[in-house]
């Protein structure tokens, strides 16, 4: 897998253009495909932290971000991304694992 990084550079964007053409004509190419999950609604947010029944400080140290997070993705204005999407939706449908959550 290729991951490149840093300013514009044609080389690299040519490079990129004719793998990705690879990539589509079914050949090999150096290129892997990464789907990430859909981010958490601010609804599923509020019902992850109802399900372990705690307040939005104990939540957010119990995932490990900030009470700013937890306020702005209950709130709408952000959006829970990658793996805390998944989290969010573990602890809806199994609330129990937030002990174990809170232990790592």
């Amino acid at each position: 897998m290729k991951i490149v990084l840093g300013p514009d550079n044609p080389k690299l964007a040519r490079l990129a253009i004719r793998d990705l053409e690879k990539s589509l004509r079914g050949e090999k190419s150096s290129y892997v495909r990464v789907d990430l999950p859909i981010p958490a609604t601010s609804k599923e947010v509020k019902a992850a932290r109802k399900a372990v029944a705690s307040t939005q400080r104990q939540f957010a140290e119990m995932i490990g971000v900030s009470l700013e997070t937890v306020k702005a993705w209950e709130a709408g204005k952000r959006t829970p991304e990658g793996i805390a999407s998944k989290v969010l939706r573990l602890l809806i449908k199994k609330p129990q694992r937030a002990l174990e959550l809170a232990a790592l």
